[in-house]
């Protein structure tokens, strides 16, 4: 599979990794097998088949995986978490809201505990704005807002996606609170939250407002 793929050929690569995930080997190399084969697939936009891909490595240990958050163990496979995550994705990509939805629901523990969670509802967030459904959005968005277990970069995405949905609602200061939020984070992505409160003010004929925003963000 690697050889191929340093020629370029994606469709031998994946024959390759096919052949390794169906022959009697050790769990670890077909399992990661088909994750490669779900993530070429992926790159190549054929989300369909990579959902596919994704979904043999989910059903294989989603019980076992289930059992083993509620004891507080982490003994299932590695590609686990990783192939949950790309089913979310594939969904965003197939724009397929009620879909992704009921898989949330259908993994509740994982959403409470896994790994990978916030990256889950921040995907369902930009589903529902996709779709226009700001309420739902917002909620998805006030999870990962909530978990003291998000970090800064989860937060000022969060942050982020939150304000806008203000913007576009004409909620305007609103939406300057949650950049304020981001700003204070102080992170790299301080300069993006300057420059969307200069927007605003501007919108909102704070010109003042708007020159010192836009100052602030060179």
């Amino acid at each position: 599979g690697k050889l191929a793929l340093m020629r370029g050929n994606l469709a031998e690569a994946i024959a390759a990794y096919q052949i390794a995930s169906d022959r009697p080997m050790p769990v670890e190399i077909a399992d990661e097998a088909t994750y490669k084969i779900a993530e070429l697939y992926y790159a190549d936009k054929k989300f369909s088949e990579a959902k596919t891909a994704y979904e043999k490595i989910y059903n294989k240990y989603k019980e076992a995986a289930k059992e083993e958050l509620k004891a507080g163990d982490k003994k299932v496979s590695p590609f686990f978490d990783k192939a949950l995550l790309g089913i979310f994705y594939a969904h965003y990509q197939l724009k397929n809201l009620d879909e992704a939805v009921k898989f949330l629901n259908e993994n509740p523990d994982f959403i409470a505990k896994g790994s990978g969670r916030h990256e889950a509802l921040y995907l369902l967030a930009a589903l529902s704005l996709d779709q226009k459904n700001y309420d739902p959005a917002l909620e998805y968005l006030e999870r990962i807002l909530k978990d003291p277990e998000a970090d800064k970069h989860t937060l000022e995405k969060a942050f982020f996606k939150k304000a806008l949905i203000f913007k576009e609602t004409n909620r305007k200061e609103e939406a300057l609170t949650e950049l304020q939020k981001m700003i204070d984070l102080k992170t790299k992505e301080t300069a993006k939250a300057y420059f969307e409160r200069a927007q605003i003010f501007l919108d909102m004929g704070r010109f003042d407002a708007a020159a010192s925003a836009y100052q602030a963000s060179l």
